[in-house]
């Protein structure tokens, strides 16, 4: 469509050309004929007013011809401000997706960990209360201890044995208040380690969402630079300009309203500007598929 654009352009500078030799001629030609002015106002005839009127015709267009010229360079300018604030606006748009998918990457690696972690604690955790299950069965079999005396046997052994009674289960007392204290300080570990995971899926969360919006923002940034790749240059024109623009420029019209919308669709594909956001989608795409890959343990 630029090209079409500016090959309409060649075209009205050289009838411009055209018609500015014309008017120095015109010009030369009224001035060489001075001298003879009022002969030639006497002796006037209908063919010369008529020559002036197509002068004042071509003067008149070339007029009109500059003032549409201007008003295509205008939107030209406006589009090419417009098209560059679209690129830096998709580039940052692509390292902010680059910066979140590092972070969203980095939140899962240290999600995996401290779910590897709390699984870790908690078969800890039930080994550390499988053993003081066996500790309290322990102490309860063994219970206070029980000697049969004989009747005339003396009774400092008894004495000795009762002294010595409540210091043996005194080592697995011990064993089962550590085995206590160490499934507590466990149990802390796991609640702590549930709120870090909490808090890593929540990061997770948001950060997946940052990532949607993100590619949401490109989707409209890719959409709105095909809009604006399929909307003529000149939109806005007039009607008398654009009658004007077809009478001069009937060839390349006709040529263009020739054209099969498929044409149209595969040169916008292989143009440089829609390609580049082609080839970004296509590799956003293939990074979603290796990350659901990798979520899902297929790879």
């Amino acid at each position: 469509m630029k090209d079409q654009y500016l090959m309409s352009i060649s075209d009205k500078d050289q009838q411009l050309i055209h018609l500015q030799n014309l008017i120095r001629e015109l010009r030369s030609s009224s001035f060489q004929t001075q001298p003879l002015s009022m002969q030639y106002q006497r002796q006037a005839s209908p063919e010369t007013s008529a020559s002036l009127d197509g002068s004042q015709n071509l003067v008149y267009e070339t007029e009109l011809l500059r003032t549409q010229l201007n008003d295509s360079l205008k939107e030209i300018h406006q589009k090419e401000l417009r098209i560059q604030q679209l690129n830096s606006k998709f580039s940052q748009l692509l390292e902010e997706k680059n910066n979140l998918s590092i972070q969203l990457c980095g939140t899962s690696q240290s999600l995996r960990e401290n779910q590897q972690h709390y699984h870790d604690l908690f078969n800890h955790c039930a080994v550390l209360e499988k053993q003081v299950q066996a500790l309290q069965v322990v102490s309860r079999e063994k219970g206070p201890l029980k000697i049969d005396v004989a009747p005339g046997a003396p009774q400092e052994k008894n004495g000795v044995c009762r002294k010595s009674d409540p210091e043996e289960p005194r080592e697995p007392q011990q064993s089962f208040s550590e085995a206590q204290q160490q499934l507590c300080n466990t149990k802390r570990e796991v609640n702590e380690l549930r709120k870090l995971l909490e808090e890593e899926r929540y990061q997770r969360v948001t950060a997946e969402n940052a990532l949607s919006e993100a590619e949401e923002q490109i989707r409209r940034l890719e959409h709105s630079e095909w809009d604006s790749a399929r909307t003529p240059i000149i939109g806005s024109c007039g009607s008398q300009e654009q009658s004007v623009i077809m009478d001069i420029t009937s060839n390349s019209c006709q040529r263009t309203r020739s054209g099969a919308g498929w044409k149209r669709v595969l040169r916008s594909l292989c143009h440089s500007r829609t390609r580049v956001p082609l080839l970004a989608a296509i590799y956003f795409l293939m990074i979603h598929v290796l990350l659901i890959l990798c979520f899902s343990g297929h790879l």
